[in-house]
């Protein structure tokens, strides 16, 4: 008879973790697995999340289109005057001879969103946050830049989708794409990201 080492019920263990299950607990473990996929189906909830995220990010903070090109420039001509309720935060209040008036004067959109605290460089549709807030699902400053926590709207376990509730900002992204072109549709990269996401979690999901 063999002596047992020190060891020995650790390769036990182990041996048993890698034991092959029976027809009977496959049969069972799969049938467990569906009703739990049909139940909540995490996998689609994450790809969904992450891809949301993907798309908020190049919308409203790399300033994408959804061919990838840049969204626009702002102008740098037309001279405007803004009220301070559609400032995110305190304009100059002066005007074009640097006198206090109640408004605030601007040589142009590139100029405001210089003054207002954004990189110029990107359009980032973005001024108080509202249209990105509505989009992500997700309350955020209107002095934030900080990426919003999405929240993917879950109509059932295996449906989840990008809403804009606020009629307002629909009408924005109308005006937004009739001026810049395709923005609000996912890219190549971002369904591609999807469906690898959903695929990995899956088969994380089935390997329990």
């Amino acid at each position: 008879m063999p002596e047992i080492g020190p060891h020995d019920d650790i390769i036990a263990i182990k041996f048993c973790t890698m034991a092959t299950l029976t027809l009977k607990q496959y049969k069972a473990k799969i049938k467990r697995q569906m009703r739990q996929l049909l139940k909540k189906n995490l996998p689609l909830q994450i790809a969904a999340q992450t891809t949301h995220a993907l798309i908020t990010n190049r919308i409203f903070h790399e300033g994408r289109k959804t061919d990838g090109s840049a969204t626009g420039s702002y102008d740098t001509k037309q001279e405007m005057w803004v009220e301070n309720d559609q400032l995110r935060k305190a304009g100059t209040n002066r005007g074009k001879t640097g006198n206090p008036i109640t408004t605030s004067y601007y040589k142009s959109y590139k100029a405001l969103k210089t003054q207002q605290g954004f990189n110029a460089s990107v359009v980032n549709l973005r001024m108080k946050n509202e249209l990105q807030s509505d989009f992500a699902n997700a309350p955020i400053s209107q002095n934030s830049d900080s990426m919003p926590k999405v929240k993917t709207i879950k109509i059932n376990p295996q449906e989840y989708q990008i809403q804009v509730r606020k009629k307002i900002n629909r009408d924005k992204m109308e005006g937004q794409t009739e001026r810049f072109g395709t923005i609000f549709m996912h890219t190549e990269d971002e369904k591609n990201k999807f469906l690898e996401i959903a695929q990995k979690e899956l088969i994380k999901f089935l390997n329990t």
